[in-house]
């Protein structure tokens, strides 16, 4: 029974002993790239209008790229803010059999240019759980303002321009599970998985403000 009380005892002044990543007040800042793009492979299909058509594309994408500041009301839970960059740019060249003037068919190659800018801005809130003064392991949600600007051009005069849907839903969203390791009390790394704006896997460098 004695050795008992004294285990107990020894774990609970070990659990004590472990200090929370955060606190009430405390600020972390993260930078992470995400991966796939999901715009680029989008527009693939919406170029990709026929089937017969044979196409070169030659894709440029860069992030998606988001920071993300955590203000900690709690220990337990943030309130902050996240913003995603993502840039998509998809050139192409298409061949095709098209009807000759005179009959029969004849093989036209023209080409087609895709540029689309995402920007999302995104209050969002966090439940953290912390393994110990190292780790902390949290899921967040954010839903915020989505901008997007889309530009198509192509050498095919039959080729309209390519419609903007998020003029249509200027929405963004994302829910995501992740995990911060701190290698010094400041500095760690950040590892993260979500759904919506910001790649379905991320990860980066994480920086405590305070």
């Amino acid at each position: 029974m004695k050795k008992a009380i004294l285990m107990a005892s020894a774990i609970l002044v070990c659990n004590n002993s472990f200090a929370q990543v955060a606190e009430e007040g405390s600020f972390i800042m993260d930078i992470n790239y995400g991966f796939p793009n999901l715009t680029s492979r989008w527009a693939k299909l919406i170029l990709e209008d026929n089937s017969t058509a044979k196409y070169n594309f030659k894709v440029k994408n860069l992030g998606p790229l988001s920071i993300k500041g955590d203000y900690f009301l709690t220990e337990k839970f943030s309130l902050g803010l996240e913003v995603v960059y993502t840039q998509t740019s998809i050139s192409s060249i298409i061949t095709r059999d098209e009807v000759a003037p005179g009959g029969g068919t004849t093989s036209v190659t023209y080409t087609s240019q895709f540029d689309n800018t995402k920007f999302r801005i995104m209050p969002r809130f966090g439940w953290h759980f912390a393994i110990n003064d190292k780790v902390d392991a949290y899921q967040a949600l954010a839903v915020g303002y989505l901008h997007s600007t889309t530009k198509y051009t192509s050498t095919n005069n039959s080729t309209t321009e390519s419609p903007n849907f998020s003029d249509i839903f200027p929405i963004a969203f994302r829910y995501s599970v992740g995990c911060r390791v701190f290698f010094t009390e400041r500095l760690g790394a950040n590892f993260e998985v979500g759904l919506g704006g910001g790649g379905l896997l991320a990860a980066g460098l994480t920086a405590k403000i305070k």
